[in-house]
């Protein structure tokens, strides 16, 4: 239900920014939106409190699936965009039917969640926000930073990890009820995230436009018998100075929906380890 949607969401986006986020100092606060446009207008903030508290606002939505919809856009010529949705990834030639059709079943609907970048959280604790993913990189506003241990996650595989937690969530107090014969039962990949960038072949160039159309990637194949499953999510950040407030540090994302998971575990679709 929301609630619980909420508790999720509030969890992903402490995981993103480390272990320190779980203490009194950070409060998330999650808004579920009912309806795409909400979603599409919203933006994640950050506010610091009195005695250090950081409150993160942080946005949802479950995405059903669609193929296109028209939107008012300033910048359209007629006044109106219309969003196309990206094509689903297709299955491997080798995969079965009842593969791809698991494969399909895991992404709808596909959670979509706008929270604040890990960087930014940190760095209104006054905690370390890490290091350039390269030695040889130049530090700059909006450079990706490499965060291990209790510094939370690398910002290549954020959604990666929330992937990680919708699992572990899934299968949390249901572990007596998972069907015991895991030959049969497909294995699921969380891969590194898709990040995407500004481009032409976008809305007016723009990445935000691309996040609306793109697809939670879930592809199949099968070798000997097997259902292997991939799942690669799409996000994007945004910069940490230059920009208007509303814009600054959100990092944007569409992940597997943990009810759709567990649903899987018990019908004994899926296993219940995970490759990664």
């Amino acid at each position: 239900g929301t609630e619980e949607l909420r508790r999720f969401c509030a969890c992903a986006q402490r995981r993103i920014v480390g272990s320190v986020a779980e203490t009194e100092r950070v409060r998330v606060d999650v808004t579920v939106h009912a309806d795409f446009g909400s979603f599409m207008a919203s933006k994640p903030a950050l506010a610091i409190h009195a005695e250090g508290v950081v409150a993160v606002q942080v946005h949802a939505f479950l995405e059903p699936e669609w193929t296109a919809f028209d939107r008012p856009l300033a910048q359209a010529p007629t006044g109106v965009w219309t969003y196309t949705r990206e094509a689903s990834a297709p299955a491997s030639q080798q995969a079965t039917e009842a593969c791809a059709d698991l494969a399909h079943s895991l992404s709808v609907p596909t959670l979509c969640i706008k929270m604040k970048r890990a960087e930014a959280v940190r760095a209104a604790l006054g905690l370390d926000i890490g290091s350039p993913t390269s030695d040889a990189a130049p530090v700059v506003a909006d450079a990706p930073v490499a965060i291990d241990g209790d510094g939370g996650v690398r910002l290549n595989e954020t959604a990666r990890s929330v992937n990680q937690l919708a699992f572990q969530w899934a299968i949390q107090n249901i572990e007596d009820e998972v069907p015991a014969d895991e030959s049969v039962r497909a294995r699921i990949d969380f891969a590194e995230d898709r990040e995407l960038q500004d481009s032409p072949e976008g809305p007016f160039g723009n990445k935000g436009g691309l996040y609306i159309e793109s697809r939670l990637r879930v592809t199949a194949e099968s070798a000997s018998g097997v259902c292997s499953l991939s799942v690669v999510s799409p996000t994007i950040t945004t910069p940490l100075v230059g920009v208007p407030e509303p814009f600054l540090a959100g990092h944007y994302m569409k992940v597997i929906y943990p009810p759709m998971l567990r649903e899987a575990l018990l019908r004994g679709d899926i296993s219940a380890t995970p490759s990664s």
